[in-house]
């Protein structure tokens, strides 16, 4: 186990990016549902910076969840590096 704690902290950091900002699956199935009830945070960008057409809204979005994914992903690097097998 601990020879996979790397790839485990790749798989781990692109799964959270993924689930946060998932976008094509949700317009490709139900465009944001009834009642927009499938929207996530990639999908509500789209929506203010395109059809609302609320460009500087939806830069500032999409800004604030790199910023969201950077920490989170900084901190499971952190956290799992440690147990990496060599490391100190």
């Amino acid at each position: 186990m601990p020879f996979l704690i790397p790839m485990l902290t790749v798989n781990v950091v692109l799964a959270v990016k993924s689930g946060l900002t998932v976008f094509d699956y949700i317009v490709a199935m139900t465009n944001g549902g009834p009642s927009n009830s499938t929207e996530s945070l990639g999908f509500l960008i789209y929506q203010h910076g395109m059809n609302e057409m609320k460009f500087g809204y939806g830069t500032a979005e999409a800004i604030f969840v790199f910023l969201i994914i950077a920490v989170i992903s900084y901190i499971q690097i952190r956290l799992l590096s440690r147990k990496e097998v060599g490391q100190q």
